[in-house]
C-alpha cells in the first residue's frame, strides 16, 4: 500500500514546482506556434517529463537502475527539444534513433514471432529482430509526439493501455506486483487530473518518456508469453503509431516535412468542429482528447477479451483504421 500512497504525494510535489517554473518562467509552453493553439496562449510547464521520470527513478529503481539511467537520457533530449535547443527535426531524429538502439541491443529487446512466416524467418537474423523492434519503437516514440496536441489524449491514451494490462494481469509475467503497477495507474491518473486542468503539459520529454515506458513494457510482456498475439500489443498501440504513418503520407502528399508538426492531426480537426459548435467552451480542448479515447476505451477493451487470437486482433485494427479515415476525412471536409 506505501507504493499507492508514494504516488499520491506527487500531488503536492507537482504543484510545488509546477509553481516554481512559473514563477522563474522555466520550460513554459507558448512561444506562438501555429500548432500550439490547440492547447492554450497561457504559458503552462512542459514539467511532464520531469514528473516521469522522477516516478520512474522511485518505483523502479530497485528493478533496474540502468533502465532509469536511459530515461534520463530521453528525459533530457525532450527538454532540449521542448526548449528549442535541438531545433533541427533532422537532428532530434539521429538522436532520438541513437538512443532507441543503445536501448534495445542493452536490454536486449526483440520480437521473434509475429505469425507470418516470412517475417519470422527474417527475425531469425539477428541485426533485423534488432532493427525491426528500433522501427517499432521510433514509430510509437514519435507518433506519441504527433498526437500530443490536446489536454489528456496521450495521458488518457496510456491509462487505458495500463489499464488493460493491469485487467488482464499481464505484469505478473514480468515479476512486477499488483500493488507497484497499480500506483503506475495511480500516478497516471493524477498526471490525467493536472492535465485536464491546464496545471502542466508533457512536452516531447514527457511523450517520449511514457512511450518508453509502455512501449518497453509490453514488448518484455510479449517476451515472456509468446502464446499472446502480437496483433494484440500492436492493438494496444495502434493509435500513436498509425498517426506516425498516417502524418508521414498525407505531409509527403503535400510535399511537407513528415517531422514538421502541424494542424492538420486528427485530434486538431475536432478540436476545431468542437470550437465553432461550441464557442468560448474552454473544455473543447479535453473534450476532444476524451472523444477520442473513450473509442480507444471501447475497441481496446473488447480486444482483450481475445488476446490469442490473431484473427480477431487483425480484425480490430482494420475496423480502427477504417473508422479512423472515414472520420478524418469527415472533419477535414468540415473544416
Amino acid at each position: 500500500m506505501h507504493y499507492i500512497l508514494l504516488a499520491f504525494l506527487f500531488v503536492p510535489f507537482i504543484i510545488f514546482i509546477n509553481s516554481q517554473f512559473k514563477k522563474h518562467k522555466m520550460l513554459l509552453n507558448y512561444n506562438g506556434e501555429k500548432h500550439q493553439k490547440f492547447t492554450t496562449k497561457d504559458q503552462i510547464p512542459l514539467t511532464g517529463g520531469i514528473f516521469i521520470f522522477l516516478y520512474s527513478v522511485i518505483f523502479y529503481y530497485e528493478y533496474n537502475s540502468l533502465f532509469c539511467l536511459y530515461l534520463l537520457s530521453f528525459l533530457i533530449l525532450g527538454i532540449l527539444s521542448d526548449k528549442k535547443i535541438t531545433a533541427s527535426p533532422k537532428l532530434r531524429f539521429f538522436i532520438q534513433i541513437s538512443l532507441v538502439i543503445v536501448f534495445v541491443f542493452e536490454f536486449n529487446l526483440t520480437i521473434s514471432d509475429i505469425r507470418i512466416d516470412y517475417l519470422n524467418y527474417l527475425l531469425e537474423n539477428d541485426f533485423f529482430k534488432y532493427f525491426f523492434v528500433v522501427f517499432c519503437l521510433m514509430i510509437l516514440i514519435n507518433g506519441t509526439n504527433f498526437i500530443d496536441g490536446c489536454n489528456t489524449l496521450v495521458v488518457g491514451y496510456y491509462i487505458i493501455v495500463a489499464f488493460i494490462v493491469y485487467h488482464l494481469k499481464l505484469y505478473e509475467y514480468l515479476n512486477i506486483s499488483n500493488e507497484i503497477f497499480l500506483s503506475l495507474l495511480v500516478f497516471l491518473a493524477i498526471l490525467y487530473i493536472f492535465n485536464f486542468f491546464d496545471k502542466f503539459y508533457l512536452g516531447d520529454s514527457g511523450s517520449y518518456l511514457i512511450s518508453i515506458i509502455i512501449g518497453s513494457i509490453l514488448i518484455l510482456i510479449y517476451q515472456t508469453n509468446s502464446q499472446i498475439s502480437p496483433y494484440f500489443i500492436v492493438v494496444l498501440l495502434w493509435y500513436p503509431a498509425f498517426e506516425t504513418f498516417f502524418s508521414i503520407l498525407r505531409k509527403s502528399f503535400k510535399k511537407d516535412s513528415p517531422l514538421e508538426p502541424d494542424t492538420n492531426h486528427l485530434h486538431q480537426l475536432i478540436f476545431l468542429f468542437l470550437n465553432k459548435k461550441f464557442k468560448n467552451n474552454k473544455y473543447n480542448n479535453p473534450l476532444s482528447s476524451n472523444i477520442i479515447n473513450i473509442y480507444n476505451f471501447i475497441l481496446l477493451f473488447l480486444a482483450s477479451g481475445k488476446i490469442q487470437d490473431s484473427k480477431f486482433q487483425i480484425m480490430i485494427i482494420v475496423i480502427n483504421i477504417v473508422i479512423y479515415l472515414l472520420v478524418y476525412l469527415n472533419f477535414y471536409n468540415y473544416n
